[in-house]
């Protein structure tokens, strides 16, 4: 008789403060109803024997788990925020674990006491849905609704219907709420505030903040992990390293932005910042706007006749394409679309002793080459390094 294959059980570990005994003892009821249908759950109380090193178990159960659960208590918040303590380290561990994949769904929280906000959620972890379970005893449709999750059995949608029939709908064209005629009417240019002219340009990092938060509901959403805070807009996170320097950068575009009134902070201590109209007009200006994945780039300087081209190979840390900067009357060009190249080796810099005509790198996502024609002398600043190029007709760059 054949005989049916073992359906295997989802491998969880989860995590709590010590808030008492009662809590120790409901985490414990908790797993152990987990694990009554079929769940794998790691839980201290059973897996940290003694002699065993606490930092490598949580470190090794959070790295081989399919999720973590996450039982949030206004206590197990305060815990995480403490200079020293195992919650602060195992919190520590998950929300780098988190930061470094933003597109997963392991991370799952489960209320267990309070409210759904900062006071008794991670801040890291506010925005992902979870479970409910702060009555007593708690709803059973939460519970079996995490576990289905945790089985990866989620409700199917119902089947589509027919399209309906619109001839009689007045069927006009929606559209994004227009900005204030006083802004409307007024032209725009990059550094420009809501109801101040000044006098600097927007950074490359600005505008590649601006740009992905008007594709992205108008919305950035900074994600406070400990050990490391980012930005997160349009399926992008910044920085993407922990270097130091990068996310000094980072968020110091964040706070330009908000100084010149392009963003707002919503509520104190902002956990989401918000396009203001000024912000919505400004995009509007930018044009289109990319980053491309790269590692290196190649100038080179051709001329007419018997001399031979000049090629140099720069390593770099990306390439972002510029819009074009104006006065702010709109007439006078400043600056036309540019290859801006980060991160590049200040020694390598140096040794570019010519003016490139031409330049080509390829994407390390796509795998396409892109090839540019410079149409003027090339500006270096500090690791950067910025050629204003010629648009070829057509060109796209949105993704």
């Amino acid at each position: 008789m054949e005989t049916m294959p073992e359906i295997a059980a989802p491998r969880v570990f989860i995590s709590y403060s010590y808030d008492s005994n009662e809590h120790k003892l409901w985490v414990r009821e908790f797993a152990a109803k987990l694990r009554a249908n079929r769940v794998d759950v790691i839980l201290d109380h059973w897996h940290l024997k003694m002699g065993m090193d606490a930092t490598k178990f949580m470190t090794d159960s959070v790295a081989k788990s399919d999720f973590v659960l996450v039982v949030c208590t206004p206590e197990y918040v305060d815990r995480s925020y403490r200079k020293k303590g195992g919650v602060r380290f195992e919190n520590a561990i998950i929300a780098a674990e988190f930061v470094d994949d933003m597109d997963t769904e392991r991370f799952i929280p489960v209320l267990r006491l309070g409210g759904w906000d900062v006071n008794s959620v991670p801040r890291w972890i506010k925005t992902r849905q979870g479970a409910d379970l702060t009555a007593n005893p708690y709803d059973e449709t939460q519970f079996m609704n995490l576990v289905a999750t945790l089985h990866g059995e989620n409700p199917a949608p119902p089947p589509l219907g027919t399209k309906p029939d619109f001839s009689k709908l007045d069927l006009a064209p929606a559209s994004r709420p227009e900005a204030p005629a006083t802004l409307r009417d007024q032209p725009f240019r990059f550094g420009q505030s809501v109801g101040t002219r000044l006098k600097e340009y927007l950074a490359p990092k600005e505008q590649e903040l601006l740009w992905n938060a008007a594709r992205d509901s108008g919305r950035i959403t900074h994600i406070k992990a400990i050990g490391r805070d980012c930005l997160q807009v349009n399926r992008h996170t910044f920085p993407e390293t922990r270097d130091p320097r990068s996310h000094s950068e980072w968020f110091g575009a964040l706070e330009a932005l908000v100084q010149r009134g392009l963003l707002k902070g919503v509520g104190h201590d902002p956990d989401f910042y918000s396009l203001t109209p000024g912000g919505w007009s400004l995009d509007e200006q930018l044009g289109p706007f990319k980053r491309w994945q790269t590692k290196a780039i190649t100038v080179e300087r051709n001329y007419i006749g018997k001399h031979d081209s000049e090629i140099v190979t720069l390593q770099c840390a990306g390439i972002v394409r510029l819009a074009e900067e104006y006065s702010e009357d709109r007439y006078t060009l400043y600056e036309p679309h540019s290859l801006f190249v980060e991160g590049v080796d200040r020694k390598q810099l140096g040794s570019l002793t010519f003016d490139p005509t031409h330049a080509h790198f390829r994407d390390e996502e796509t795998g396409v080459k892109h090839e540019f024609q410079i149409k003027s002398e090339a500006k270096r600043e500090g690791s950067t390094l910025r050629m204003p190029i010629n648009e070829m007709p057509g060109t796209r760059y949105e993704d």
